[in-house]
């Protein structure tokens, strides 16, 4: 009887290969960029895609939300879109309820259509993986 060490170590490493792939070690969620945010908003996708959107209706007399997105499970959150509208400090609540669970391009649409001056910060380029400034 000969003894075929191969045989046996190559589907041992496929298996710590595969068990290393994985167990990967993402980040956590990212802590809000400002502190006690009025609304965050979560979502999650296929293969450990996520986004978290933390909003804040009066932060420095500024409408503000702010936006991280992990591509997969193995990925730390990046900041993703950032941008600052006026006028939220009135009492808008018909407003602040439409915005409710809104992704951030769909925020800066109804900002717009209700008149509201909307300054994007910056937003990531993905195809670069910049952030770009407005």
């Amino acid at each position: 009887m000969t003894n075929h060490p191969g045989v046996i170590g190559f589907p041992a490493a496929l298996l710590g290969a595969f068990l290393i792939g994985a167990c990967c070690n993402a980040g956590d969620e990212p802590a809000a960029p400002y502190a006690n945010p009025d609304d965050t908003i979560r979502s999650s996708g296929d293969n450990g895609y996520a986004t978290v959107t933390y909003i804040y209706y009066c932060h420095n007399q500024l409408f503000v939300s702010a936006t991280y997105v992990r591509q997969d499970k193995c990925s730390d959150y990046k900041k993703n879109a950032e941008f600052t509208s006026d006028g939220m400090c009135e009492p808008a609540e018909p407003l602040r309820a439409a915005l409710s669970g809104l992704s951030p391009a769909e925020q800066v649409r109804v900002l717009r259509a209700a008149g509201r001056t909307v300054n994007v910060i910056y937003e990531r380029d993905d195809a670069r993986g910049l952030l770009q400034p407005h």
